[in-house]
């Protein structure tokens, strides 16, 4: 491809962009606005354990664990984790006026556990009116998502406020189900790809069956197998 200089080069258009933008990030004031908060504490605390800090001299990179401060390591230093979420978590940390994200696979790299809580990002970004478009694989994300839905359509408050204070969880981790769609994409025999919009409601999300049925499956050759083994 070619850049705007006519030069060649060997990325494609998007992704120089997105480079480009990372790059200008040391030029933008930190984000000081109180409604991401609570994002940044499911980063810093349940994800990064630690801060991701941009060297506005050499525009480079580092990542400060929270139990050693002194400590700084470059991002070819830093594990694949830390590498995977840096950018998302950069665009929100300094002050950018992004109010859409396209983001491929935000799982990639992160153990289950750490899944769940980039999910939980992605819905907290979104009642904050930011625009959310990810592709992806994984059953926990979506799980995540599903649960998020049904705890927003609890009609008892007691049951639904007990629950909360069970998982931690505040107002800005509910999800309207209105505030959702998911396309399945499924592929036939002929190599032939249907997208199909799947319907969800608040008392039972989203029903996957790409994932599902599988995991049914998966569940089934399990239990075989156990009780096969415990016999």
């Amino acid at each position: 491809g070619k850049n705007n200089n006519n030069k060649i080069t060997i990325l494609q258009n998007p992704i120089m962009d997105f480079i480009d933008n990372l790059i200008d990030l040391s030029f933008h004031k930190l984000n000081e606005r109180k409604e991401y908060n609570e994002i940044f504490n499911i980063f810093k605390n349940n994800i990064l354990n630690g801060d991701i800090k941009i060297n506005k001299e050499t525009d480079s990179i580092h990542y400060e664990p929270t139990n050693n401060k002194d400590l700084q390591f470059l991002m070819y230093l830093s594990s694949a984790v830390i590498t995977e979420v840096t950018p998302l978590f950069l665009f929100l940390k300094y002050d950018t006026l992004y109010n859409t994200f396209f983001i491929e696979e935000p799982e990639m790299s992160l153990h289950l556990k750490l899944q769940k809580e980039i999910a939980r990002i992605l819905i907290n970004l979104v009642n904050i009116n930011k625009h959310i478009i990810i592709s992806t694989h994984s059953d926990t994300i979506l799980e995540h998502i599903n649960n998020m839905v049904k705890l927003k359509g609890i009609k008892d408050k007691e049951k639904r406020n007990s629950l909360i204070k069970n998982y931690s969880y505040t107002k800005n981790d509910f999800l309207d189900v209105g505030k959702v769609r998911i396309y399945q994409f499924d592929t036939d025999e002929s190599d032939s790809t249907d997208i199909i919009e799947l319907k969800g409601d608040e008392s039972t999300g989203f029903y996957i069956s790409t994932f599902h049925n599988y995991i049914d499956k998966a569940s089934d050759e399990y239990y075989n197998i156990y009780n096969e083994i415990a016999d």
